[in-house]
């Protein structure tokens, strides 16, 4: 399925049709999908290790976590290094890791790889299939997004969120 993302609203290629939309909160790095109704679906956050909730398994690292309305966890995506380094291998800070290039991703228990190409293209494998390609549209704004029709549009919102994670985590230099 093609989608085009504007303002983050996610619509059919002619922009017609909402599919679903992104909510930002006021501070912090979570954000919330909601349906073409404004009901809340999903919800994206960073967990990062000294913020980390009681329960929710050992985080060394950085990690995006969606959950679903019930809050329940729906995907955990670990980023990684150039070369598939951890980054306190690749000479990463404890604060912040330093060039984070793709992303291992588990989604109702099957493997992906989110791959960060360039700041304005990402593409989603799975077993060395391509199931997502999100690419900047350019002067005009706004991003091309192309998903297997297995994965809903809500969860297509859920990983463009996770790219931008993502590239946030190469934005500013460590100090």
């Amino acid at each position: 399925m093609r989608y085009v993302m504007r303002a983050g609203v996610l619509y059919d290629r002619e922009q017609k049709k909402v599919f679903a939309r992104i909510q930002r909160d006021f501070a912090g790095q979570e954000r919330s999908i909601l349906s073409p109704d404004g009901d809340p679906v999903l919800t994206t956050d960073v967990c990062r290790p000294e913020m980390q909730p009681e329960g929710d398994g050992e985080i060394r690292f950085p990690a995006y976590i969606m959950r679903d309305k019930e809050g329940a966890e729906y995907a955990r995506a670990c980023p990684y290094c150039a070369g598939d380094e951890e980054p306190e291998k690749a000479g990463g800070f404890a604060h912040r890791m330093q060039a984070a290039c793709h992303a291992r991703l588990t989604m109702k228990g099957r493997a992906y790889e989110l791959v960060m190409e360039n700041s304005r293209s990402y593409a989603m494998e799975e077993a060395g299939r391509e199931v997502l390609r999100i690419a900047h549209l350019g002067p005009a704004g706004g991003w091309d997004l192309e998903a297997s029709d297995a994965i809903p549009p809500e969860i297509v919102c859920g990983l463009f969120v996770f790219c931008r994670y993502m590239e946030l985590e190469n934005e500013f230099p460590a100090f």
